[in-house]
């Protein structure tokens, strides 16, 4: 047993995903694929396209339902937990086309990733009681401060509409994080950004790392993803075709041929 696997049976896997498998009819999008998110750790999922990773991140998410198979969090068998109700386990992802309230304003759109934390029910939003203006209250400077950790806070009064791609991008984060997460999902967060957008978006997501967030990432920039990433499994046709660290992925001749090829050896 070598000292990475030897590490990696030592290290608590916040999220485990166990055998998933997804058919749509006679099509099998996802086949056994089994794969963990350690506490801590920035783990990252590549392939082509068609490979079966966004199936993948909405079968642990809970937006598909299995056909069979586990998706274990912290120890519970989550696998049969509506979508809705993961957010509230503080599992947290975003999307490759950012899903925001485009007529609502960059800070209302942070604020409400607050809803999961708020304890006001609707009759008490219309009664106006006091603890309702003390929940907007807290979120609204919660908010503020997001915007204010991203880099944003000059865009807080600007409607999510009007905002470019890499805007967009970070607003998702920013709403994400207003739910509090222990686990981030992020789905392509660097498609459709631009140089310094990357380098940009590389240095926040190490710092939500560091400050205690388990990060689980779909990336199509290998260069981006081989720098960030700490463990990083690979899909073909739905199948788990290697796991390992960036370098092991790296300098998997099957990897590289089946995936990567020519651009990857460029970026790499």
């Amino acid at each position: 047993m070598n000292y990475l696997r030897l590490r990696r049976e030592f290290k608590m896997a916040l999220l485990e995903a166990n055998n998933l498998t997804k058919k749509f009819g006679g099509l099998v999008a996802v086949n056994n694929v089994s794969l963990k998110a350690e506490k801590g750790v920035i783990t990252g999922l590549i392939g082509p396209n068609g490979a079966g990773k966004t199936t993948t991140f909405n079968l642990i998410t809970g937006f598909l339902s299995l056909t069979s198979g586990k998706v274990i969090y912290k120890g519970e068998d989550i696998s049969r937990l509506p979508a809705t109700k993961r957010v509230y386990k503080h599992i947290t992802r975003t999307f490759q086309i950012p899903h925001l309230f485009n007529d609502l304003t960059v800070l209302d759109n942070v604020m409400a990733g607050f809803y999961p934390q708020t304890t006001t029910s609707t009759l008490d939003a219309i009664l106006r009681l006091p603890k309702v203006i003390k929940e907007e209250k807290a979120s609204y400077e919660k908010g503020k401060e997001i915007l204010v950790s991203l880099g944003m806070e000059d865009l807080s009064d600007l409607q999510a509409g009007v905002l470019s791609t890499g805007q967009q991008k970070m607003l998702e984060i920013a709403r994400a994080l207003a739910t509090a997460p222990e686990i981030l999902m992020l789905d392509e967060p660097a498609a459709g950004l631009n140089t310094a957008e990357t380098e940009s978006l590389s240095v926040i997501i190490r710092k939500l790392n560091q400050s205690g967030i388990t990060i689980l990432m779909i990336e199509h920039n290998m260069k981006f993803m081989m720098e960030l990433a700490d463990y990083i499994y690979v899909l073909n046709f739905g199948e788990l075709l290697a796991e390992g660290n960036p370098a092991a992925i790296m300098n998997n001749s099957e990897v590289a041929t089946a995936y990567l090829g020519k651009e990857f050896q460029k970026n790499a």
